[in-house]
């Protein structure tokens, strides 16, 4: 290692060799999570009862039922937790019962266990024909195209081999709206909002539009994409914040007084209808401006927006 850190040849090939071995450990660990799998395919009591071990389904339709504490005797070995060892066996025994070209390639070392296991979990829904014609469609091309590209062509085989499960898939996915928040950096949190494209949409006009008059209030964040005073910031405006950040501050005149013509806070007096300035965003931006305030916390337009959207 270290006589090789001055030749940039040799670090190329030392880095392909730690990346072949990394894969080939990945398609080993899941060699061993299916042959645990098989050595705990069967219990001393069969037919249950009170205290006893049972053999359950960890896997979809056509892999083999194991039993019921099996994870547990690889907790140490694999390093981790009992859900993700038995995560680790159901989507072996997915890919060896399901996807058998697949299994053929992890048997050879040949692909990343991480897109393996994925490809298994996107596919669990299928039948066993359909993943079968699945498999035999996109196998081939899984360290060939990048991962998003293979992606795409692994959704649009799905559509194409089984279009009712499909849709069925995509309709208990469009359901699942959720808005949670998650720690993040500096004292901040992530909010992270789920639900249909038409309302992420609106919602995300909403607040451009509120940040759009907390500007014209003498907001010190200016507006992404905005001129001010001469200059040009391309930072997204943030309405739920009204704390000045000095590192973003720009000279502005002297605020006015309500006397002098000032709305009252949380008005925005533009015209009805009328389309907010389009500096520097360009006529494309400019078609994609949310619907105007009607003054009143309504929205002009919003059900012809939905429709849009």
């Amino acid at each position: 290692m270290e006589a090789a850190l001055g030749d940039s040849r040799t670090l190329t090939d030392l880095a392909a060799d730690v990346e072949n071995d990394a894969r080939i450990a990945g398609c080993r660990k899941l060699l061993v999570a299916a042959a645990w799998a098989d050595a705990h395919s069967a219990v001393d009591h069969p037919d249950g009862g009170l205290l006893v071990e049972r053999l359950v389904p960890i896997g979809p339709v056509g892999c083999p039922a194991v039993a019921e504490f099996a994870a547990q005797g690889l907790v140490g070995p694999f390093d981790a937790s009992t859900p993700s060892v038995r995560s680790w066996m159901a989507d072996a025994l997915t890919i060896r019962h399901r996807l058998p070209r697949l299994w053929e390639r992890v048997v050879a070392g040949d692909v990343h266990h991480w897109k393996a296991r994925q490809i298994a979990t996107l596919t669990a829904h299928l039948s066993l024909a359909a993943a079968a014609d699945v498999d035999a469609h996109t196998t081939p091309w899984v360290e060939q195209l990048p991962w998003p590209t293979f992606l795409k062509a692994l959704d649009a085989t799905m559509l194409q081999v089984d279009e009712s499960t499909y849709r069925e898939r995509e309709r208990l996915a469009a359901a699942k709206r959720e808005v949670r928040a998650t720690p993040s950096e500096a004292g901040l949190r992530t909010l992270i909002a789920r639900g249909e494209a038409g309302d992420v949409t609106m919602m995300m006009a909403l607040y451009q539009r509120v940040a759009e008059c907390l500007a014209e209030e003498g907001d010190e964040d200016p507006l992404a994409g905005a001129d001010v005073e001469g200059d040009r910031d391309h930072r997204e405006p943030c309405p739920t914040d009204r704390s000045p950040c000095p590192a973003r501050r720009r000279p502005r005149s002297a605020p006015r007084t309500v006397g002098e013509g000032r709305r009252p806070p949380g008005r925005c007096d533009r015209p009805v209808g009328r389309r907010p300035p389009t500096s520097g965003l360009g006529e494309r931006r400019a078609r994609q401006l949310p619907p105007a305030w009607d003054g009143r916390g309504g929205v002009v337009g919003l059900s012809r927006f939905r429709r849009s959207a």
